[in-house]
């Protein structure tokens, strides 16, 4: 009867799984084997003691050439292929570990919320939306064959098979007998294979599918790609087996002495052994002596698993934290019922408690500061696949720079990386590889359905079980962005009942009690500073900390507002700080052939920036940019046209655009031809399209009259609206093929032809040359050679996806510092150090468990940026937390006028640590002591200036130079020295900044826009110019067209050349926006005035609101190395602080420009401003016979809160409800 029931059961059960395993949430595991720490046997106790896990002759590793096979859909997949006779002649080979895509099998694919497939859980087969890239490949499968062959010497022992990452899931055969199935992309699959080897040689397949059920918790905001990506190895054991182990080394109540707990779990697993063990466990200290030795016995019950507990407490030992990663090393010996050893097994512990406590997260009882990334497994040529040596490079940047957590966002990482983590010393916030974005998080969040609760809870188990030895851990982290529910709240009772030494963290559960601290995401200064002052109020023990899992989105020319953050951390005793997300910049390096150029046929001067590939029948694949202008924010009536072949309609075809806030002509997401203006809300024009759109060369345009709106299609004007008013204006470039608000969308086809006129044509003049632009795509040049660059979202013809919002690091993908990494340093430094007087350095310990004697004090001044001689001074015993005095003696310094003197103190490692040499930059602070360099410098006695004035110039020259100013444009229009001209374009007012990632989504272009050509359409009301004191100055009155702004300008031409330069700014009326991008002047150079000088903050590039990294100093680049490549181009090369700058010839020829008053910031780079808005990657920038210059008295901070919608703070954005007034010289030099 019980077989019976048995039977029916299993037959329900095969009815409701009738589909694939891998599209039904409950099936995620089978004949795998359940999770455990990742340990190794070993033959001898010197081998286990002295090698790395994977260096054990119970260990092969089989990466390598594998036989391989890739199908674009499962009904094509070779389905016989693991039958040992399965003929694989034919098939090419794929190295392993490696994801596929990266090999050209299949498109890799940038999302950062979206599934790439229907959203339709747990099915991944349904038609997706015609563009997605899933549409064609809808769900690869990768077949793959290797042969390999099992040491002699394990014979009579259990052989393993570990898959430390594949995705999503996977089959194993072995010798053509299916093994097993596993999901979890991000932790060891595990088989037992002993059954199925035979003598000689064996044969594994593998049958991977891109897409599962799986894949719905796998919606991170990284590349989606596929194959198996970590290393794949044999390991054997004994039958008598450890199977796994708990060894906790934890601290006394008060944190003063160790506690050792080991939890074995041994197993027989064959007959061989009636069951009996011994295990004898041994404790080395970090110098190789015996910390303690015991034993327990048990017997193993035939697999079924025995236990025996071990617990030693009140030892003398160093406890582990990422200031001083002390680790012991236990040694394992497992022996039989006779007494004979079976197997050796080794792992480094360390002693440490991780609490929460009275409102803080404790480590080892103090309530340490979290200084920290966010840490994607990436690098540009192997995605997803990360060898030890890049896991170590990331571990040495982060120690180098101040950095002492990572959080594993967002799945738990390669075994090895925690190992490393453990010995160099940083903090690990350990993350399970759960993330169901695409679900969002309302009812329909996987987090909420019961019937994937156990694929939740599977991924938890598998986390904590495999990673739970590792002293660096100190947070379990449930998951990112699925939600919270029931499943949740499962995983983490699982954790509390069996790992509850850790703290747990979700940030979807907010202050639910199934987590154990706040850990919001992208929480402003403000609302940290608010929630601490709240928290503070309830009683202690219902305190919890706020450490954000996710801050200062480091998106491109970001991090700004940093130095904001923690001095508020450092103040509030609840503020613990967080992970900058963060660390490496997603990129793949790619290639592509030099750019096509095509030119703007109505106006020489105007730059196409083409970012794509054109042919005779034209742009056929990418998009063209020309950046905005006054005259392309229409303001009556224009026409654009467009002369396209339609392939077929995949959503929105943007086929020319002003952002989505302008104005635009595309094929909608219904398949409608359409032409909006927007003006507070999107007024359109739409009509169907003609039964013969596709495929054939139509001419489309949509005009505007100022009364109606038209579209017409090849003469015929199909549908008319009334429209009145103009289009909003907005400082989004002109989009062919593409839109600046949303640049995922295209055209697809080809696009021939565009032209802009400012007027409505009528149907029968489409065909007139355009008169605000007039590109032919047909007509093109292209350089030779190939451009390198780091391709992210649609780079590769992906969709859907999210652009460059892969990029978020503070380093390249290729592992380069970006600017932001000066600023991480010196904010996330342990030390403060001040001056008192002018008698000491007060230098303050901010560490937690060590004193200074690792480092050493070095002080030296600098005069005017340059002539340092170091003196070494003698560093007390600084215990944690206390601040010591260092007397100092400060010479007196007799200083010329526009001099100044800065005392240097630097805090270096006295040794050689296993992550720095010594001598290594910990931290340093600079303060000024004498002098004042901002007063003009004595010059030469002056000659005589001469003055004249004609057509609408004034002329100021003298011996050596002329000077002459435009008095229509109110400009200093040339600048000769020596009878050459140094000005390519003259210095004009700028207020405007190219947009940073910050800026692409927060409205800047339209809520900024007024300032844009502020500068450049100045009109002058007023100007003279007159003689005083043997020098000539030159004044102009300008109206802005902003609001009733106006400014003035006063040049002050003396018989050196110096110029001086007092400029005042004054906005009133309205609209004035939001704020300032830039105050400042602007002019163009000779391309020969390459070698950029400058006395202020260096060496990398710093903002308004990110200059505590910038170290004051005279500072040496060449033009071309002064800007930094951002992956998407955006304003760069700004330098804060700025005393006194100079550009210059190789000889020595140039100008130097000179701040009065106070700093100025400046910036120089070998391009157009107008060159940063469009192209898509820096190496599509153009190359330019001149160089670009800022002379800026303010420039609005980057802000780094987030990249979609956030401003900087208050404080770092120049609001036009002031004016504004600042000085400075410009001197040539010779």
């Amino acid at each position: 009867m019980k077989l019976a029931i048995l039977l029916i059961a299993l037959g329900a059960t095969a009815l409701t799984h009738a589909a694939p395993d891998w599209e039904d949430e409950k099936i995620f595991r089978i004949n795998k084997e359940a999770p455990r720490a990742v340990s190794m046997p070993f033959p001898t106790e010197e081998s286990a003691l002295n090698s790395k896990r994977l260096e054990s002759p119970y260990a092969k590793l089989l990466n390598g050439d594998w036989k391989f096979h890739w199908v674009d859909h499962p009904d094509k997949r070779p389905v016989d292929f693991y039958k040992t006779d399965f003929d694989i002649s034919s098939w090419k080979t794929i190295p392993v570990p490696a994801n596929v895509e990266m090999h050209g099998y299949g498109t890799p694919i940038y999302c950062n919320q979206p599934y790439p497939f229907k959203k339709d859980p747990p099915r991944v087969m349904g038609e997706p939306p015609k563009d997605f890239t899933t549409h064609q490949e809808r769900n690869p499968v990768s077949s793959y064959r290797h042969d390999f062959t099992v040491p002699d010497s394990w014979d009579g022992r259990q052989t393993f098979l570990t898959f430390n990452g594949v995705s999503s899931a996977f089959y194993l055969w072995i010798n053509g007998e299916k093994v097993g199935y596993s999901q979890d992309s991000r932790t060891p699959a595990e088989f037992n294979i002993t059954k199925y080897l035979k003598k000689g040689g064996n044969t594994l397949a593998v049958e991977v599918y891109r897409y599962s059920d799986g894949a719905y918790l796998e919606c991170q905001d990284f590349w989606r790609l596929s194959g198996i990506f970590r290393d794949v190895y044999l390991w054997s054991s004994a039958p008598l087996q450890l199977r796994d182990y708990t060894a906790r080394g934890d601290l006394s109540d008060d944190y003063k002495t160790g506690t050792f707990t080991l939890s074995p779990r041994v197993a027989a697993l064959d007959e061989s052994s009636n069951g009996d063990f011994k295990l004898e466990v041994k404790v080395l200290n970090p110098d190789g002596s015996t910390l303690l030795e015991e034993s327990t016995v048990g017997n193993a019950h035939g697999g079924a698993g025995g236990d025996g507990a071990i617990q030693i407490r009140d030892l003398a030992i160093k406890p582990w934290s990422a200031e001083d990663p002390n680790l012991y090393q236990l040694l394992l010996r497992l022996k039989d019922g006779d007494g004979k050893v079976v197997d050796y097994y080794a792992t480094r512990i360390g002693f440490s408690r991780s609490e929460i406590k009275d409102g803080n997260l404790l480590v080892n009882g103090k309530p340490i500061m979290i200084k920290g990334v966010n840490r994607h497994d990436h690098h540009p040529d192997t995605a997803h696949y990360i060898t030890e040596e890049q896991m170590l490079e990331d571990i040495l940047i982060a120690k180098r720079n101040n950095i002492n957590a990572i959080r594993t966002s967002h799945y738990p990482n390669d075994p090895r990386f925690y190992e490393l983590c453990d010995e160099y010393g940083l903090y690990l916030c350990s993350e399970a590889n759960i993330e169901s974005h695409g679900m969002g998080y309302g009812a329909e969040s996987l987090a909420k359905k019961p019937s994937w609760k156990g694929a939740h809870v599977d991924r938890v188990s598998n986390m904590v079980e495999a990673f739970k030895n590792h002293p660096s851990i100190i947070l379990w982290s449930l998951g990112n962005e699925a939600g919270d529910g029931v499943n949740f709240v499962a995983a983490s009772e699982w954790i509390r009942k069996h790992e509850p030494t850790r703290p747990v963290h979700y940030e979807r559960a907010g202050m639910a009690g199934h987590v154990d601290l706040y850990s919001p995401m992208y929480a402003s200064h403000g609302a940290c500073e608010n929630y601490a002052k709240k928290e503070s109020a309830k009683p202690l023990d219902q305190q919890r900390p706020l450490i954000q899992c996710e801050y200062s989105h480091a998106m491109g020319n970001s991090s700004g507002g940093l130095a904001d953050y923690w001095e508020i951390f450092q103040r509030e005793r609840l503020l613990q700080g967080g992970f900058i997300w963060d660390y490496i910049d997603q990129g793949i390096r790619k290639t592509k052939p030099a750019p096509a150029v095509v030119t703007d046929a109505s106006s020489a001067a105007r730059a196409v920036t083409l970012n794509g590939e054109v042919a005779e029948d034209g742009l056929t694949n990418g998009h063209a940019t020309v950046a905005s202008s006054k005259d392309l924010n229409f303001s009556g009536p224009f026409s654009v046209v467009a002369e396209l072949t339609p392939a077929g309609n995949r959503g929105d075809n943007d086929i020319v655009t002003k952002g989505d806030k302008g104005w635009a002509l595309k094929v909608n997401a219904a398949g409608k031809l359409e032409f909006f203006i927007y003006q507070n809300q999107w007024n359109a024009v739409t009509a169907d399209a003609p039964a013969d759109f596709e495929g054939n060369r139509h001419t489309l345009a949509g005009t505007y009259d100022g009364t109606q709106l038209s579209l017409i299609l090849d003469g015929k004007v199909l549908a008319t609206k009334e429209a009145s008013g103009k289009p909003d204006p907005n400082g989004q470039p002109i989009g062919i093929s593409t839109n600046a608000d949303h640049p995922s969308r295209s055209f697809n086809g080809a696009i021939h032809k565009v032209r802009l006129h400012d007027r409505a044509l009528a149907a029968d003049q489409l065909d007139q040359a355009g008169t605000l632009l007039d590109v032919d795509f047909s007509k093109f040049t292209r350089a030779e050679g190939e451009l390198e660059f780091f391709a992210y979202g649609g780079d590769f013809g992906d969709k859907p996806n999210d652009d460059n919002f892969c990029c978020n690091g503070i380093i390249t993908s290729d592992r380069k510092p970006t600017p932001q990494l000066q600023e991480v340093a010196k904010v996330y430094a342990d030390t403060d150090i001040a001056l008192i007087g002018r008698s000491a350095l007060r230098i303050t310990n901010k560490r937690f468990f060590t004193s200074l004697d690792d480092l050493e004090l070095v002080i030296g001044h600098l005069v005017n940026g340059e002539g340092r001689i170091d003196e070494k001074l003698p560093l007390p015993t600084i215990a944690p937390g206390e601040s010591k005095e260092v007397p100092v003696e400060l010479p007196m310094f007799k200083l010329a006028p526009g001099t100044e003197v800065i005392l240097t103190a630097e805090l270096r490692l006295k040794n050689d640590t296993p992550w720095a040499k010594a001598g290594h930059l910990v931290d340093w602070e600079q303060f000024p002591i004498a002098g004042d360099a901002f007063t003009l410098t004595p010059t030469k006695t002056p000659g005589e200036v001469t003055l004249e004035q004609a057509n609408e110039q004034t002329i100021v020259s003298g011996e050596g130079f002329v000077v002459t100013f435009d008095d229509e444009l109110g400009s200093l229009s040339q600048l000769s020295i020596g009878g050459e001209n140094l000005l390519v374009a003259p210095m004009r007012l700028n207020f405007w900044r190219a947009p940073v990632d910050n800026e692409r989504a927060n409205g800047y272009a339209n809520r900024c826009g007024v300032w844009k050509d502020a500068g450049s359409e100045a009109v002058v009301s007023n100007s003279k110019a007159t003689r005083k004191e043997g020098a000539v100055i030159v004044h102009y009155d300008l109206k802005l067209p902003v609001g009733k702004s106006t400014s003035t300008v006063i040049y002050k031409v003396d018989g050196t050349g110096r110029i001086s330069v007092d400029v005042t700014v004054r906005p009133k009326g309205q609209p004035l926006g939001r704020a300032i991008p830039r105050l400042g002047m602007q002019c163009r150079l000779r391309p020969d005035l390459s070698n950029w000088t400058w006395y202020g903050h260096g060496p990398d590039e710093t903002m308004l609101d990110r200059q505590a990294g910038g170290r004051l100093g005279l500072w040496s680049k060449p033009v071309a190395d002064a800007w930094f490549p951002y992956v998407e181009p955006q304003a760069t090369a700004n330098r804060t602080g700025i005393r006194h700058g100079s550009l210059t010839t190789a000889d020595g020829v140039g100008l130097s420009f000179h701040a009065l008053g106070e700093p100025l910031e400046m910036s120089a780079y070998p391009f157009a401003m107008s060159d940063l808005e469009g192209p898509r990657h820096p190496c599509d920038i153009p190359e330019r016979d001149f160089i670009t210059v800022h002379v800026d008295h303010l420039q609005m901070g980057v802000g780094g809160v987030n990249s979609w919608g956030a401003w900087p703070m208050d404080k770092h954005q120049p609001k036009p409800d002031k004016d504004y007034h600042w000085q400075f010289s410009i001197q040539p030099t010779r």
